[in-house]
């Protein structure tokens, strides 16, 4: 019976190997490896992500998420948020339901914890994220400018976007 838990940094490897080419953002692997192991080492990473993954008895990955757990204010409301984003299944895990069972089995985690509301990023459509009880929020895309003058804050590189 498949099992969640927090993956082994060996894991996680090797799902941003293979998931690199889709949310890579212009990094090469190794960039893109240090952000993410880095951002796990900061305090709000410590506190408030985990990623986690769907193994079966023998150990084999089935599907990963990063689960975010920030503060937010809904409807007047401040609490603990769940928030899904980067599912990923390995390409031979594919279309066998694993990633479906693995956001049923975190959202029975995170219910009783009380968190005020599940959210999912998604590059995919709602489509097959609706079946699993989630339904699509309006989004809005801001764009702007960083005074080049102002100094980024300590540990911090700023570099252009991509499309």
């Amino acid at each position: 019976m498949p099992t969640l838990r927090p993956g082994r940094p060996e894991e996680i490897d090797a799902i941003l190997f293979e998931s690199h080419a889709l949310w890579g953002a212009g990094l090469d692997f190794p960039a893109y490896r240090d952000f993410w192991f880095n951002l796990m080492g900061t305090a709000f990473g410590r506190r408030r992500l985990r990623f986690l993954v769907w193994v079966d008895d023998s150990g084999t990955l089935l599907s990963s998420l990063k689960l975010y757990n920030p503060t937010i204010r809904l409807l007047g409301r401040t609490g603990r948020a769940a928030v899904l984003g980067a599912v990923f299944t390995p390409r031979a895990e594919r279309s066998k339901g694993h990633a479906a069972a693995m956001i049923r089995a975190v959202l029975d985690e995170v219910r009783p914890a009380g968190d005020a509301a599940a959210l999912l990023f998604t590059d995919i459509g709602v489509k097959y994220y609706e079946a699993l009880g989630f339904r699509p929020l309006p989004a809005e895309e801001v764009t702007g400018r960083i005074d080049p003058v102002v100094p980024p804050p300590p540990g911090w590189a700023l570099r252009p976007m991509e499309a």
